[in-house]
């Protein structure tokens, strides 16, 4: 069900905001008793906005009640608040690594996105864009209760895998060792390690995103790529690229491989990125991003 929320006339504006999220977290408690590991989702202007204040406000009642949360904002200040919010997620989620508490969405376009948080499995709010001060947004917001498959879309974002080598074959097995039908790898000549910069990490129909994808060295010798290979799917629809940058990498050095940029489909079910380097060496990294 669908609600749309319009100011009233006879609160202040941002109280009656404050006042729609206690209640929407009191609701979302009730309502999730049952539930073994309820969570919410925070993408927010700030830490000053209504939903990450109501969330400091019921911090010990959300503990009693096991629901952890995790914010991801458009700008860091002010730092008060930033700093009330991080204590109570990490209140809520005491054995947590820090840097998923908080993140912070360092792609300005991402200000142009509106507000969204989502109370468990089907219930989603969604309010005006972050690039707006408080004193200027649109009082009209909306609550989505009974709807999981708008909470879906506000739960899922990119999550990278992590580096696989793979080397040749060896030609000769190892001394003393019979391999029958087992394909025998020679020892890796390059470590690497690819990451990525995803901005937002939860994008939204329409929305631009950023994708960028890096190299490290993490080896002794020099890494010196030879082809790449960006393979793109997107519900069935494959879209491969391949290129041969010039790069030469010494240890512990990092370099921008690719920047993958565009607008989010709607209606997207299945997302993947495969991306495969070769070195000169024949050695392959590779590497996976997911929308999960």
């Amino acid at each position: 069900m669908r609600v749309v929320v319009g100011s009233d006339g006879s609160k202040n504006l941002k109280q009656a905001e404050l006042e729609r999220h206690l209640e929407a977290m009191s609701r979302f408690i009730e309502a999730h008793a049952e539930d073994p590991a309820p969570a919410c989702t925070l993408v927010l202007r700030s830490a000053a906005s209504a939903p990450a204040q109501a969330l400091t406000l019921m911090k010990d009642v959300l503990c009693d009640a096991g629901i952890r949360a995790q914010a991801i904002l458009a700008k860091l200040e002010p730092q008060d608040d930033l700093q009330q919010l991080f204590a109570a997620l990490s209140d809520l989620s005491p054995d947590a690594n820090a840097t998923t508490l908080i993140r912070w969405a360092r792609n300005p376009r991402l200000r142009e996105a509106h507000e969204q948080v989502t109370y468990g499995a089907e219930m989603c709010w969604s309010g005006d864009a972050m690039r707006r001060d408080a004193d200027t947004r649109n009082p009209l917001v909306l609550f989505e209760t009974d709807a999981p498959e708008a909470a879906l879309r506000a739960r899922r974002r990119f999550v990278p895998g992590r580096t696989v080598v793979r080397t040749k074959e060896s030609e000769s097995a190892p001394a003393g060792f019979d391999t029958g039908d087992v394909a025998v790898a020679e020892a890796p000549r390059n470590f690497g390690d690819l990451s990525f910069e995803v901005d937002p990490v939860s994008p939204r129909p329409g929305e631009p995103y950023s994708i960028k994808l890096f190299i490290s060295n993490t080896g002794r010798r020099k890494l010196k790529t030879q082809s790449v290979s960006l393979v793109q799917k997107v519900d069935g629809e494959t879209k491969p690229e391949v290129w041969a940058p010039e790069l030469e990498l010494g240890p512990g050095e990092r370099a921008l491989l690719k920047e993958v940029t565009g607008s989010w489909p709607e209606g997207v079910d299945a997302w993947r990125l495969q991306v495969t380097v070769q070195t000169a060496t024949g050695d392959k990294l590779e590497c996976r991003l997911s929308w999960r």
